[in-house]
């Protein structure tokens, strides 16, 4: 049997690397994720979004953390199939927050392990902090 999660994702602007995005493929398809949450920023969150939507049909919804800051927001649209919300805009560390307290796990896909003070790492940390588990992916 699966295990069924409420599953939060962080990443880079850069987007994922190809073993990123094979590691969040076999995630998805080993695990019934009931709500994927991401902050709907260009680059790893894009990657996680179009894996869940496309390419697997173990993800059920799917909820977007738009930033207020929109030369960073994707244009990935929330209207096409009717299980992907987009919440109201926030600050990074505001909607960063807000997907961790709402999730059972956060996977993240921070570009490597040099860049401790980015958004990605914030949220791992943050994370941590509250004691939600975290896989990350290098």
């Amino acid at each position: 049997m699966k295990p069924i999660l409420k599953l939060g994702y962080t990443g880079t602007r850069f987007g994922m690397t190809e073993y990123q995005k094979m590691f969040l493929r076999d995630f998805f398809r080993s695990h019934t994720i009931t709500e994927l949450r991401h902050g709907k920023c260009i680059g790893g969150d894009e990657d996680a979004h179009l894996i869940a939507w496309l390419e697997t049909d173990h993800v059920q919804k799917i909820i977007m953390h738009p930033p207020i800051y929109k030369k960073f927001e994707s244009k990935i649209c929330s209207t096409e199939p009717p299980d992907i919300v987009e919440l109201p805009a926030k600050g990074f560390l505001d909607r960063d927050q807000d997907i961790v307290n709402a999730v059972d796990m956060l996977l993240a896909c921070p570009k490597d392990f040099k860049q401790l003070h980015s958004g990605t790492w914030y949220t791992i940390n943050y994370a941590h902090k509250v004691g939600k588990p975290v896989i990350i992916c290098v």
